[in-house]
């Protein structure tokens, strides 16, 4: 029986309140660390922002070098990431001259990011269809199956799958299960899969939520844990909403889950720096309880 291990995505660093300033991803790796955390999920969502974010520049690949010998070191290991998604809005847009080209480059650097550290899940948001009616499953497949194909392909070359996370909207393609049987199915053979997002999905099924859990199955292959009260994708801590974690940690049991217990918390990013740690040491511990349940469930 595989051993769930409590992690992080390094969002959980990533903004503090009153800071215009991104925390560097080793600072972060480091507070976390001492935290109580040595698996982590690198937040690389920031690539194509204008926020000076961690491997943005010109010295990208030194800094991943560094990251990944201080890991070495300290026995942290990075087991997943979130890579770039699409900024301007969940539809592709051929007129975006300027952030398209960007676009590409970092979700390329990214994968790359990725087996440079070992990391094996990188996280992606489907995309629409453009014009397409939400409902229209084959027009959305279809158009994922075009917009991350080279993706796809560098990242089996990498050894990298891609974790196509379910989104928190019914305007948006890949919120429902169905969504993304049907893009999984349409995938076999390729370096895809399922990140679970609990947060998002108590936004669309509320306490269906574990039901859903159990009809993804094993697609599922890592997670986005975080809570909130049903309406607001507020990426609280666990118990800090109305999820009822007990039948969530079981619905992963009984769907044969095998990954870790990964975090995305962002509410750091409105909390004075120092207290930053202390959000961070909860996490941590509440993680305890979370992988209790689903060893007991």
């Amino acid at each position: 029986m595989n051993q769930m291990h409590i992690s992080t995505m390094t969002c959980l660093m990533y903004s503090a309140r009153n800071e215009t300033k991104k925390t560097p991803a080793l600072e972060a790796a480091r507070r976390l660390k001492a935290a109580g955390f040595s698996y982590l999920d690198l937040f690389l969502c920031g690539l194509v922002k204008p926020v000076n974010a961690s491997f943005s520049g010109d010295n990208w690949l030194e800094e991943v070098h560094e990251l990944r010998q201080w890991a070495v070191q300290h026995g942290v290991v990075y087991h997943q990431c979130h890579l770039p998604y699409y900024y301007p809005g969940p539809v592709y847009n051929p007129d975006e001259t300027e952030f398209n080209p960007l676009f590409d480059k970092m979700m390329r650097r990214g994968i790359e990011i990725c087996a440079i550290m070992g990391i094996k899940h990188a996280v992606v948001h489907p995309v629409n269809a453009p014009g397409a009616d939400p409902e229209d499953t084959a027009a959305h497949v279809a158009e994922n199956q075009r917009f991350y194909s080279e993706y796809l392909d560098l990242a089996a070359e990498k050894g990298v799958y891609l974790a196509f996370e379910n989104l928190g909207s019914r305007e948006k393609f890949g919120s429902r299960t169905e969504d993304l049987i049907a893009l999984m199915d349409a995938m076999q053979g390729k370096n895809a899969a399922v990140c679970w997002d609990v947060g998002h999905g108590q936004r669309m099924y509320g306490d269906d939520n574990a039901a859903a859990i159990e009809t993804m199955g094993s697609r599922i292959v890592c997670l986005h844990v975080h809570d909130n009260k049903g309406i607001l994708d507020e990426h609280l801590p666990p118990f800090m909403g109305k999820i009822r974690w007990e039948s969530i940690m079981a619905a992963l049991k009984k769907a044969g889950y095998k990954g870790e217990l990964n975090y995305e918390v962002s509410v750091n990013g409105n909390i004075p720096d120092l207290l930053r740690d202390e959000t961070a040491r909860y996490c941590a511990k509440a993680g305890e309880f979370l992988v209790k349940m689903f060893d007991e469930a």
